[in-house]
């Protein structure tokens, strides 16, 4: 009886340790406060390659399409199976999604607000997305126009994707590198003059 035991833990040992040399090793979670620029710089020297730069374009796109794809469905979002839900309800749960992906990464709270459902529209002229989405002007959202309002934040998306400048247009001084300096000037560049 003893030797069974002895077989079967020596056994599931060996098990185990194979498992583990298949599995990837897990990738570690960004450091809270760090910003994309600094998580790009593979090498730390303070600037970006060009390879690098492809890094945190991809990265970015990443982080939206997972945020995409979090999205609550409608039926989710419509609790009292009304048929609508409302603009309350759509910032409760996007607060409720960035808080759980707040505690996931380690950080514990949730970066300030950042709506483009409320005021005034992405650009800062007109209605914001829910209004635009709100066909009726009523304050809620059908199923239908939940639907637009997924559709008019992939547009933004888009828009704002093909916006952004390239590498070369960045690398103000031509010398292969972006540095920090470099992408602030040119955000700050893009922001709408007021």
């Amino acid at each position: 009886m003893k030797k069974h035991l002895t077989t079967a833990f020596i056994l599931s040992a060996l098990t185990a340790s194979v498992l583990a040399a298949d599995t990837p090793p897990a990738k570690p979670a960004a450091a809270p406060g760090v910003s994309p620029f600094v998580q790009a710089d593979a090498n730390k020297d303070g600037k970006l390659s060009a390879e690098e730069f492809a890094t945190l374009q991809a990265q970015q796109e990443a982080r939206f399409q997972a945020r995409q794809a979090s999205l609550p469905a409608f039926e989710a979002l419509d609790t009292q199976k009304r048929g609508f839900v409302t603009q309350e309800q759509l910032r409760e749960a996007r607060k409720a999604r960035m808080q759980a992906a707040a505690d996931a990464d380690g950080r514990g709270h949730h970066r300030g607000e950042r709506h483009h459902g409320e005021g005034k529209g992405p650009r800062g002229e007109g209605k914001s997305m829910f209004g635009q989405a709100d066909k009726d002007d009523n304050g809620q959202l059908t199923k239908a126009e939940y639907e637009n309002l997924l559709e008019l934040q992939k547009a933004h998306h888009a828009e704002r994707q093909a916006a952004r400048p390239d590498f070369k247009t960045l690398d103000k001084n031509q010398d292969g590198f972006v540095t920090h300096d470099e992408m602030r000037a040119a955000h700050r560049d893009m922001r709408p003059k007021q």
